[in-house]
């Protein structure tokens, strides 16, 4: 249910092209998504791999069942509430382990992070599922850039 989605990319996610500049010329670029890098413009290209669990949302949701029947014991014991209402307790109780599992059996979710800096001392950051496909990129803009 909370795994990570696994990308199977069936195409790049970057392509080289040629576009019309300003000044008449034809100029060679990367496109990256919606962006194009010109080659002639790169000045560095640093890759990034990140890998993180997302586990905030689990965690929270079974304190919250946890003190939820903790709230239902206290008052079944203190405050004279009917016993029938342990049941509720015991199904919270449940539904907390069942989020405590939840979070012990996540993987990792994986991505990498391309950084290309331009000549202008702008900034590109893109990020890829696919670490051969961003490393594909990477030696490619190294290459251009000279």
């Amino acid at each position: 249910m909370s795994q990570p989605l696994v990308f199977q990319s069936s195409h790049r996610a970057w392509a080289l092209a040629e576009i019309l500049g300003s000044d008449g010329r034809m100029r060679q670029v990367v496109r990256i998504g919606a962006r194009d890098v010109p080659l002639a413009d790169v000045a560095d290209v640093c890759v990034e791999r990140h890998s993180e669990r997302d586990v905030r949302g689990l965690l929270i949701m079974g304190i919250g069942f946890l003190l939820a029947a903790q709230v239902i014991l206290i008052a079944v014991s203190s405050f004279a509430w009917r016993e029938r209402y342990l049941i509720g307790a015991a199904v919270l109780c449940c539904l907390a382990m069942a989020s405590l599992f939840e979070v012990r059996g996540l993987r990792p979710i994986t991505y990498c992070r391309l950084t290309v800096t331009l000549r202008d001392g702008s900034a590109a950051v893109f990020t890829f599922p696919d670490n051969d496909d961003v490393q594909m990129l990477a030696a490619m803009l190294s290459w251009a850039k000279g």
